[in-house]
């Protein structure tokens, strides 16, 4: 696996950051607006100040809805990271559980070549499976220079992931209702609930087909 894939695997702040805005997006009711403080989304509620409040902040909600593109873009990349991984140990335990290819017949298929030097075919056997066998040990020691991440922790995260993201679309959609006026902020609104529906069932299915391994 790429090292920038477990570098972020194996820190927890990037998915801790992306999981708390998911939550603050899902509390979204109709009528507010979000605004960005430090790398953090904080709900504006409705009310004679909101503008004020806005107009202070440099907030529009072309920016607003830039961040918020962002931090689903980083949730989507996020369960992606974890899902390839899954993904990558289920075709990695399927190819382990294959029947080991039985070890061939050395005098029966001498005799059937008709080879008159047994002991130079059996050595170029024994030889070529000895390189089989070093390829082998020198992949093993090159995947165990990399600390892979815990299974367990991974399927944690991606229905970690997969929750917040489910829950954020109600907030989405009390958003969309804010600018109920606005076509093209609805648009886009749609397109992002739309994003999420399909990482989301792709996500799911994989998990399935890893627990039921």
């Amino acid at each position: 696996m790429d090292e920038s894939l477990l570098k972020i695997m194996s820190s927890t702040q990037p998915i801790d950051n992306v999981i708390i805005n998911l939550k603050v997006l899902s509390a979204i009711k109709p009528g507010d607006r979000v605004t960005m403080s430090e790398s953090c989304f904080n709900i504006q509620e409705s009310g004679f100040l909101q503008p004020i409040k806005r107009m202070y902040n440099g907030d529009t909600r072309w920016v607003n809805l830039s961040d918020i593109q962002k931090i689903i873009d980083d949730a989507i990349r996020l369960l992606g990271t974890y899902v390839s991984y899954l993904a990558t140990q289920r075709e990695s335990n399927n190819a382990y559980r294959k029947p080991p290819v039985p070890k061939r017949n050395m005098w029966l298929r001498q005799r059937r070549m008709g080879n008159n030097k047994p002991d130079e075919q059996i050595v170029e056997l024994n030889s070529d499976e000895t390189d089989s066998d070093d390829s082998s040990g020198s992949s093993n020691l090159s995947s165990s220079t990399y600390v892979q991440p815990n299974e367990e922790t991974c399927v944690a995260q991606i229905k970690a992931l997969g929750e917040e993201l489910s829950g954020c679309n109600e907030g989405l959609e009390n958003l969309k209702q804010t600018y109920e006026h606005d076509t093209k902020m609805s648009a886009n609104i749609d397109v992002l609930v739309q994003k999420i529906a399909m990482e989301i069932s792709k996500a799911t299915k994989i998990l399935k087909a890893y627990t039921e391994d």
